[in-house]
Protein backbone atom coordinates (compact mmCIF):
# COMPACT_ATOMS: atom_id res chain seq x y z
CA UNK A 1 0.00 0.00 0.00
CA UNK A 2 1.16 3.76 -1.15
CA UNK A 3 1.75 6.07 2.03
CA UNK A 4 -1.38 8.44 1.84
CA UNK A 5 -1.75 12.50 2.68
CA UNK A 6 -4.30 13.69 4.41
CA UNK A 7 -5.55 17.25 3.04
CA UNK A 8 -8.98 19.59 3.43
CA UNK A 9 -11.47 18.92 0.66
CA UNK A 10 -14.07 21.29 -1.10
CA UNK A 11 -16.36 21.30 2.43
CA UNK A 12 -12.68 21.93 4.92
CA UNK A 13 -13.34 18.08 6.24
CA UNK A 14 -10.04 15.46 5.67
CA UNK A 15 -9.91 13.70 2.85
CA UNK A 16 -7.07 11.01 2.21
CA UNK A 17 -5.36 10.31 -0.76
CA UNK A 18 -2.47 8.05 -1.57
CA UNK A 19 0.22 9.83 -2.13
CA UNK A 20 0.87 7.69 -5.81
CA UNK A 21 -2.58 8.52 -7.06
CA UNK A 22 -1.20 12.37 -7.84
CA UNK A 23 0.88 11.18 -10.27
CA UNK A 24 0.74 8.03 -12.97
CA UNK A 25 4.24 6.98 -14.18
CA UNK A 26 3.12 4.35 -16.99
CA UNK A 27 5.67 2.28 -18.74
CA UNK A 28 5.10 2.57 -22.68
CA UNK A 29 7.46 0.88 -25.84
CA UNK A 30 10.15 0.80 -26.34
CA UNK A 31 11.66 -0.66 -23.01
CA UNK A 32 12.89 2.32 -21.19
CA UNK A 33 10.15 4.59 -22.01
CA UNK A 34 7.62 6.04 -19.14
CA UNK A 35 4.48 7.99 -19.69
CA UNK A 36 4.50 10.55 -16.32
CA UNK A 37 0.89 12.05 -15.70
CA UNK A 38 -0.43 14.11 -13.22
CA UNK A 39 0.99 16.11 -10.44
CA UNK A 40 4.77 15.48 -9.37
CA UNK A 41 5.71 16.53 -6.19
CA UNK A 42 7.21 16.54 -2.52
CA UNK A 43 4.67 13.85 -1.32
CA UNK A 44 5.65 11.61 -3.86
CA UNK A 45 8.86 11.87 -5.81
CA UNK A 46 10.59 9.33 -3.80
CA UNK A 47 8.78 6.55 -5.09
CA UNK A 48 8.95 8.14 -8.63
CA UNK A 49 12.43 8.96 -8.89
CA UNK A 50 12.76 4.59 -7.42
CA UNK A 51 10.87 4.14 -10.42
CA UNK A 52 12.30 5.61 -12.78
CA UNK A 53 16.39 4.53 -11.45
CA UNK A 54 15.45 0.94 -11.85
CA UNK A 55 14.09 1.84 -15.01
CA UNK A 56 17.74 3.45 -16.55
CA UNK A 57 19.62 0.61 -14.56
CA UNK A 58 17.69 -2.09 -16.29
CA UNK A 59 17.67 -0.60 -20.01
CA UNK A 60 20.33 2.11 -19.85
CA UNK A 61 18.83 4.72 -21.75
CA UNK A 62 15.38 6.66 -20.10
CA UNK A 63 12.79 8.34 -22.23
CA UNK A 64 10.36 10.53 -20.09
CA UNK A 65 7.05 11.82 -21.83
CA UNK A 66 6.06 14.49 -19.42
CA UNK A 67 2.78 15.55 -21.68
CA UNK A 68 0.39 14.48 -19.03
CA UNK A 69 2.49 16.04 -16.30
CA UNK A 70 0.33 18.80 -14.98
CA UNK A 71 2.49 19.75 -12.21
CA UNK A 72 6.19 19.67 -10.81
CA UNK A 73 7.64 21.45 -7.99
CA UNK A 74 11.41 21.98 -7.17
CA UNK A 75 11.55 18.37 -5.87
CA UNK A 76 10.53 17.45 -9.34
CA UNK A 77 13.52 18.76 -10.50
CA UNK A 78 15.27 17.59 -8.00
CA UNK A 79 14.73 14.33 -8.93
CA UNK A 80 15.77 15.06 -12.44
CA UNK A 81 19.11 16.35 -11.36
CA UNK A 82 19.43 13.51 -9.65
CA UNK A 83 18.94 10.82 -12.21
CA UNK A 84 20.78 12.77 -14.42
CA UNK A 85 23.96 12.39 -12.07
CA UNK A 86 23.01 8.56 -12.58
CA UNK A 87 22.81 8.72 -16.07
CA UNK A 88 26.09 10.26 -16.26
CA UNK A 89 28.07 8.08 -13.70
CA UNK A 90 26.19 4.74 -15.44
CA UNK A 91 27.15 6.37 -19.17
CA UNK A 92 23.05 5.66 -19.74
CA UNK A 93 21.21 8.60 -21.24
CA UNK A 94 17.84 10.33 -20.51
CA UNK A 95 15.21 11.94 -22.96
CA UNK A 96 12.62 14.48 -21.53
CA UNK A 97 9.91 14.67 -24.09
CA UNK A 98 6.56 16.39 -24.69
CA UNK A 99 7.33 19.25 -22.04
CA UNK A 100 4.09 20.92 -21.44
CA UNK A 101 4.25 24.69 -21.12
CA UNK A 102 4.21 24.83 -16.96
CA UNK A 103 6.89 22.61 -16.93
CA UNK A 104 9.14 24.01 -19.94
CA UNK A 105 8.66 27.04 -17.84
CA UNK A 106 10.30 25.28 -14.59
CA UNK A 107 13.34 24.33 -16.71
CA UNK A 108 14.01 27.51 -18.23
CA UNK A 109 13.50 29.39 -15.17
CA UNK A 110 15.33 27.07 -12.57
CA UNK A 111 18.12 25.25 -15.29
CA UNK A 112 18.77 27.89 -17.90
CA UNK A 113 21.96 25.59 -19.10
CA UNK A 114 20.14 22.14 -19.25
CA UNK A 115 20.68 19.45 -16.69
CA UNK A 116 23.91 17.53 -16.75
CA UNK A 117 22.89 13.72 -18.04
CA UNK A 118 19.08 15.11 -19.68
CA UNK A 119 18.37 15.79 -22.71
CA UNK A 120 15.42 17.84 -23.14
CA UNK A 121 13.74 17.94 -26.41
CA UNK A 122 11.54 21.17 -26.85
CA UNK A 123 8.49 21.36 -28.53
CA UNK A 124 8.49 23.00 -31.73
CA UNK A 125 6.64 26.27 -31.61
Amino acid sequence: MWPILVVRGPSGRPCIIRKMELVRVVPTDPPGTFRLMGELDVSNVEEVKAQLADGLRANGQLTLDTAGLTFMDSQGLRMLIQLGRLADETGSTIQLTNCPPQVQLVLDVSVPNGIPGVKIIKNEE
